[in-house]
């Protein structure tokens, strides 16, 4: 019997962790709006009882969670209404165009030198000659035809091989003659491990640009195993919608070089746009992301910073990531000031079944809240949801201020560290108290 006094220490740890355990796992789900973060009026259009619903800035910036899940409406007595996310596809016709990349001879760094390539057209041909390749060169690229495209290019997907845990920037350009070369941006592909997916989708927003009598090239610094094999171009006649824009404040440098920080917001975040608040001149910055203070950086996006210049546009396609630091290349000064952050955001519509009784609310904002959004089909055919009314939300209609909180310090000493290292001391420690107690106890049964 005396054997057995040990374990009943256990049995109020044991107890009190399984308690700990039942409640993470019986976590209270929304019952109603008021246990959602953000509540907004909505005002029906005449019309059907289906309707579509354009989140408001104040709205975009306050679920809880990063895929959107903890959005509802609800009725006037308290009911939980159908609806389902509208497919950013189905706004508009969208036509994708497939493209097989042509190797071309890419310029060095700062370089503006032509390329030798022949494409035949039927009956036509362009030709342009210039210098050799240089073996010796640093960056790669391919060659995308795209004068055959009429309507005004919404996006840019790459077909591509890299290995993993290698960030590959390509950098996207467009030209009419082979020889000069506009900006379109730059998009980093990532692969974790391999079989993995990517990161981010391999997609840049091109905003509309026209590629019509025009060529696309995509470059990128060589490594082993990195190759572009083709793009999908697709494009529409119709303006992307507006994304929107949420200013930041509290960002603080480390140091001239880095500024980490942690957005006070869950909704994935499609770009950031960089603005120089000192007189720094042209600065070169890379953004990262991590999940938390254990993990390793990874590299999202890169661009240019430019003193008196429009802000450089970071894509990162709705990653939505805990911590980032951007960094500023090591050859350039770096800020004087921290720079200014805007984080843009994709607008976000849904469509409901406005069928209950006035007042209508949308509450957002529940990290316990679970998946409830329908699949779109199934409250309407996708083919009539532009001619759907459209009703209106009520509320502050101007975009939030998100607050950068530092990034967690990297090393062994950081507040989720310490705490998963006290709880792991504890155990021992109690089993060492119990295997201490139970030598006792036999020690004496042998002795009596």
């Amino acid at each position: 019997m005396m054997t057995a006094r040990p374990f009943r220490l256990l049995l109020p740890v044991l107890g009190l962790l399984a308690l700990t355990a039942c409640q993470q796992d019986k976590a209270r789900a929304p019952a109603g709006p008021d246990d959602f973060a953000l509540v907004v009026p909505v005002a029906p259009a005449q019309g059907g009882a289906v309707q579509r619903i354009s989140l408001p800035p104040a709205a975009l910036a306050a679920p809880h969670r990063a895929d959107l899940a903890d959005i509802r409406l609800y009725d006037g007595k308290g009911r939980a209404l159908s609806l389902a996310f509208e497919d950013a596809a189905s706004q508009a016709a969208r036509q994708t165009h497939a493209f097989a990349a042509l190797p071309i001879a890419a310029p060095q760094d700062g370089e503006q030198s032509g390329v030798s390539v022949r494409i035949e057209d039927g009956g036509r041909s362009v030709a342009v000659d210039a210098a050799q390749a240089l073996a010796s060169s640093e960056r790669l690229a391919v060659l995308i035809d795209t004068r055959a495209l009429t309507d005004p290019a919404e996006s840019i997907a790459f077909t591509a091989d890299l290995p993993p845990q290698v960030p590959v920037n390509l950098t996207v350009e467009s030209g009419s003659d082979l020889r000069a070369w506009d900006y379109l941006g730059e998009k980093v592909l990532y692969r974790a491990a391999e079989g993995q997916p990517l990161l981010a989708a391999a997609r840049l927003p091109l905003h509309g640009a026209d590629l019509r009598d025009r060529y696309i090239r995509i470059s990128w610094r060589a490594a082993p195993g990195v190759a572009v094999s083709g793009a999908e171009v697709t494009t529409t006649r119709q303006r992307p919608p507006e994304r929107t824009a949420l200013a930041t404040r509290g960002g603080v440098l480390a140091d001239a070089h880095n500024l980490t920080f942690r957005p006070a917001l869950a909704a994935p975040i499609a770009a950031m746009k960089v603005s120089q608040t000192g007189p720094d001149g042209l600065v070169p910055v890379k953004l990262y992301g991590r999940d938390g203070a254990e993990q390793p950086w990874v590299l999202l996006a890169e661009g240019t910073v430019r003193q008196n210049d429009k802000p450089a546009l970071l894509e990162l396609a709705g990653v939505a990531m805990r911590e980032y630091r951007l960094e500023a290349d090591s050859r350039s000064a770096g800020f004087s000031s921290a720079p200014r952050l805007d984080l843009l955001l994709d607008p976000v519509t849904v469509i409901a079944a406005l069928n209950g009784v006035e007042p209508y609310r949308l509450a957002i904002g529940n990290a316990e809240a679970a998946p409830a959004a329908l699949p779109v089909g199934q409250l309407v055919e996708p083919a009539k949801i532009a001619g759907l009314p459209v009703a209106r939300t009520g509320g502050n209609g101007l975009p939030p201020v998100i607050d950068l909180a530092p990034s967690e310090p990297d090393g062994p000493f950081t507040a989720r560290k310490l705490t998963l290292w006290g709880a792991l001391l504890l155990g021992v420690a109690v089993l060492a108290f119990a295997a201490i107690r139970l030598l006792r106890s036999n020690a004496q049964a042998t002795a009596e």
